[in-house]
């Protein structure tokens, strides 16, 4: 994040026009961005991309890195230098509150920050409290176009009607207009930081040269007002620190991954066998019963075809996509990719792209899942395919009271569905914001709605999109980083009962024809490398497994959430 213009001048501008094209599908960190937007797709895995490049590849040697298991703890930073009187001298500064007294937008707090700003030399306009919705977003983007906030915004973020957890994806249209509006800095203030805040945060702070900060004070509420004006006016002036920061106990910390070591079984080596065996000795097999959003696509699909080939257990599989009616056309069946099937469908009489390519993308779809539902046709115990869109909460809820009703039970979860839609924020409507929010999100809240508490295990892929940003990504950021949070706050419901939620955020995978030869090169470069997918299926076989025997090892082993990448992992956060 970076100072208002005022005290830093030099602070990057805005991207030019050429890179503000939408990325390509997955995580595109900062590879060129290709010259129309791409259409939204499912995600294979937490939304990663995939490749299928020979390993004479230039980039195969990153693809091969080792897998990396990581945490995310709070660790402490530099305190954000104290802002001296004249340290904002002319510069003009925005302040955006709800109004009323909820969370950090109570009624003294943005008199207070006002004052400070004053005094150190700002010169302060305030800002509507109209909530979140098109009058406040209208008023907003009003006030910015003044250039009363060209230097700074400051947004005391309100408590939202439900409580902080329902903020997005309704307010997103108002935190598009804070962050468009042309200042030199945004900073988001939060008594609690609602979810998904975090993950957009970091997302806009990468796409918007550094300009972003979110600064959570849950843990500094009890302090006078005026030592809270004087933090968020210290912060705002401060260009050297992280894109999200919580002030508690007097320090200033920073989500940051932390190394952890690899679980019996995966590893450079991974040893299903052994992971086979530590999965039934946990008392998964056959009887046992494990449902998988996503889970007839991707690597979803790898990770149930794992499972079943381990333990044979029956698995419930839920995706979007209609279950293929039949044996594929003979027209499409011998066009092996979406470049012959492109032809093939010009050839048959189709001519113009909004027919071919939602066509393409339907046989490649049911492909998938006949293939996967194929492979597990005498492995699993049973297999039962429901094409559910999993935003549905009703949908979601009836198939999983169904399950129950069949087997009478329900052992584990793997919420694997997800949706890309990368576009640079400018480009980003606020209902494709919701889809792909609402795919991860809304469908993993059903799902802890629905299921029992004697629930074994709760898997949510997440990616590192969520953990350190990226540009084009602010929705799936948001979505994967209010994943991590709903494993937190679901963790201790099940614990009890000898159950596990584990988020897991997945770097790229490799092996799966969504990303080009250019985006590899550029992972490459970077030091970022693709997981290898029988890594990846083993890394989680491993993670379900400590699932299933909590008491064998020490806890530390098996935190709520991990971070698994190939390469360097500083390089994701360069």
């Amino acid at each position: 994040a970076a100072a208002p213009a005022a005290v830093a001048p030099t602070i990057p501008a805005s991207p030019p026009a050429s890179s503000t094209t939408a990325q390509p599908t997955g995580e595109a960190l900062t590879a060129p961005a290709p010259a129309d937007p791409q259409p939204a797709v499912e995600a294979p895995v937490g939304g990663l991309p995939a490749s299928a490049a020979p390993d004479e590849h230039p980039a195969a040697q990153a693809g091969n890195a080792a897998l990396a298991r990581l945490t995310v703890e709070l660790t402490e930073v530099a305190p954000a230098a104290p802002a001296g009187r004249g340290a904002l001298d002319g510069a003009r500064v925005l302040v955006v509150h709800g109004g009323g007294d909820d969370g950090l937008a109570g009624a003294e707090l943005p008199g207070a920050l006002a004052a400070r700003l004053a005094e150190r030399g700002a010169q302060v306009t305030g800002g509507p409290g109209a909530g979140q919705g098109p009058d406040a977003v209208a008023a907003v983007a009003e006030a910015l176009a003044t250039g009363a906030g060209a230097d700074g915004v400051v947004w005391l973020v309100p408590a939202s009607p439900g409580g902080a957890d329902d903020l997005l994806p309704g307010a997103f249209e108002l935190v598009r207009a804070l962050a468009l509006g042309g200042a030199s800095q945004l900073l988001l203030a939060s008594a609690a930081a609602p979810l998904g805040l975090p993950g957009l945060a970091r997302a806009l702070d990468r796409e918007l040269a550094g300009r972003v900060r979110l600064v959570d004070l849950a843990s500094a509420t009890d302090e006078p007002v005026a030592a809270l004006a004087a933090r968020l006016v210290a912060e705002l002036v401060d260009g050297t620190g992280p894109s999200t920061v919580r002030h508690r106990d007097g320090q200033r910390l920073t989500p940051t991954p932390v190394p952890l070591a690899a679980l019996p079984g995966a590893g450079p080596s991974p040893d299903l066998a052994r992971l086979a065996a530590a999965l039934r000795a946990g008392g998964l097999g056959r009887d046992s019963v494990v449902l998988a959003t996503g889970g007839a696509r991707g690597i979803t699909a790898r990770v149930a075809l794992a499972l079943a080939e381990a333990t044979g257990c029956a698995l419930e599989l839920v995706g979007r996509s209609p279950a293929p009616p039949g044996p594929e056309d003979p027209l499409t069946a011998g066009a092996a990719d979406a470049r012959s099937l492109r032809r093939v469908l010009a050839e048959s009489g189709l001519s113009r792209p909004s027919q071919i390519e939602p066509r393409i993308r339907q046989v490649l779809a049911e492909r998938e899942i006949r293939a996967a539902l194929d492979g597990l046709a005498g492995k699993a115990a049973s297999v039962r395919y429901h094409a559910v869109d999993v935003r549905d909460a009703a949908a979601l809820r009836a198939v999983i009271d169904d399950i129950y009703a069949r087997h009478g039970r329900l052992d584990g979860v793997i919420h694997g569905a997800g949706v890309l839609d990368d576009r640079l924020l400018r480009d980003k409507t606020a209902d494709a914001f919701a889809r792909v929010y609402d795919t991860k999100v809304a469908a993993a809240r059903a799902i802890a709605a629905a299921v029992r508490d004697d629930l074994r295990f709760l898997v949510l892929f997440g990616s590192v999109a969520g953990v350190f940003g990226n540009r084009g990504q602010s929705d799936y950021a948001a979505a994967n980083d209010a994943l991590d949070a709903l494993a937190h706050a679901w963790a201790a419901r099940f614990a009890p009962h000898g159950g596990r939620v584990v988020a897991i955020d997945w770097g790229p995978w490799r092996g799966g024809g969504m990303v080009s030869p250019e985006l590899e090169r550029e992972y490459a470069r970077r030091g970022i490398g693709l997981i290898d997918p029988a890594a990846g299926v083993a890394a989680c076989l491993a993670e379900i497994a400590r699932a299933l025997t909590p008491g064998d090892a020490d806890p530390a082993d098996a935190p709520t959430q991990v971070v698994y990448l190939a390469g360097d992992p500083g390089a994701f956060g360069a």
